[in-house]
């Protein structure tokens, strides 16, 4: 830092992603964040400083490395993932050689040891940032679990300070024996000046008809199995019986698409219903700007929906489970209404009430938007994460406090 005490720290960002998705959000979101400061960052990752809409599947270089992650068998996938630490490794002690790093800020990842033994052979701090954890039920078949665990019971304890999006993710932490002290809960946040720059998508004139004076009811994210679509598919197949002027928007690709692509058309809701499939981020925020009402039927316990935050931001009221990874950042009645977790009848109750009250529609999303701009950023975000660089830099300087560093 040389003794400027956290102005315009070098931070090493290190993270295995490919920067796709919501993991691309949160990354380019800390990033920015952090210049704006005036930090400088430095990053180390195998996909690095390339919008997801730059990565199309024909251009982008990664798609040999994405097609194994998805046919390899889970072992073999997950041994690679140890083994990428030999290169990772490389490229961060070069990077640190060449750069000279003042501290470290990662995304967690299973089976990532090579940024936590880079930093202990060179005396540099890290802050780990974690989204899961190997104690937690994930989707995902995780092979090798017992070696997952080992290593990140260590990167957990290495860690100088942990940054988690959710309560329940510190809970788990400290129920492992992590040093409460050291752990901040940090849920996900929104670029609020992208949003409000971008213009709305233009629809095309083949589906000006499918819109126009409807209600539109969106989900924002992947089709996947853990949001239960299905019942979003029910649900809305009730909801339109009874407002035929309602539409539903599914922005997103998935395992799922085929099927739920079936069910609109088993329930006669096939033209009350569009499938965007996989846009960009920029597209997704301008399709945003359609919705009236933007829905999660569901998520797992211990997350932060990202598209919760870009939901609210865009002035969306939201409907949403009520667990604590949404409770503690909305109000119902506020920003939108929150049902029963699981209980897809009360679902139905909350989406109806939004659909038949335009007053209350327009009311929660301001309030939302309003909140959101105040509370969940991604300034409000690399602040925090910069304070607490900062703080564990004159930590490491002044182990004994820096009152008595003339003594």
């Amino acid at each position: 830092m040389d003794g400027k005490q956290g102005e315009n720290m070098k931070i090493l960002y290190h993270h295995r992603t490919q920067r796709r998705a919501v993991e691309g959000v949160h990354i380019r979101g800390v990033i920015k964040g952090l210049e704006k400061l005036g930090h400088e960052i430095i990053e180390v990752a195998m996909v690095k400083d390339k919008r997801e809409e730059e990565q199309t599947r024909k251009q982008d270089k990664n798609e040999l490395l994405r097609l194994f992650a998805q046919k390899a068998p889970n072992t073999l996938f997950r041994l690679a993932e140890i083994f990428q630490n030999l290169f990772s490794f490389s490229s961060i002690m070069t990077t640190m050689k060449d750069q000279h790093p003042d501290i470290v800020y990662e995304r967690y990842a299973y089976f990532n040891f090579s940024g936590m033994l880079a930093c202990k052979l060179k005396g540099i701090p890290m802050i780990l940032e974690v989204n899961i954890v190997t104690d937690l039920q994930d989707t995902r078949n995780l092979a090798l679990r017992s070696i997952a665990r080992f290593i990140e019971k260590r990167l957990l304890g290495n860690a100088d300070a942990i940054f988690v999006v959710s309560s329940l993710l510190e809970q788990a932490l400290v129920i492992r024996g992590v040093d409460g002290e050291k752990i901040y809960v940090q849920p996900n946040a929104v670029d609020i000046e992208e949003i409000h720059d971008i213009e709305p998508y233009i629809l095309p004139e083949t589906l000006n008809h499918k819109f126009k004076d409807k209600i539109i009811i969106g989900f924002l994210g992947g089709l996947q199995p853990w949001f239960k679509l299905e019942e979003l598919i029910k649900t809305f197949h009730r909801i339109n019986a009874n407002y035929p002027n309602t539409l539903l928007l599914m922005i997103g690709d998935g395992n799922l698409r085929s099927p739920l692509e079936s069910m609109s058309e088993e329930f006669g809701i096939k033209e009350n219903t569009h499938f965007f499939g996989q846009v960009s981020h920029e597209m997704a925020l301008r399709l945003l700007k359609f919705m009236d009402i933007a829905v999660i039927p569901s998520t797992n316990m211990w997350c932060s929906p990202m598209k919760l935050f870009e939901y609210l931001g865009t002035g969306i009221p939201v409907v949403a489970p009520n667990i604590e990874a949404v409770n503690s950042i909305i109000t119902d009645g506020v920003h939108g209404k929150l049902f029963s977790y699981n209980d897809f009848s009360d679902f139905e109750k909350a989406l109806e009430y939004l659909v038949i009250n335009e007053k209350a529609r327009k009311k929660m999303g301001k309030a939302g938007k309003k909140h959101i701009t105040k509370n969940y950023t991604w300034d409000i975000v690399a602040k925090k994460v910069a304070d607490e660089a900062h703080s564990i830099l004159v930590r490491t300087m002044f182990p004994e406090g820096p009152a008595n560093r003339c003594t």
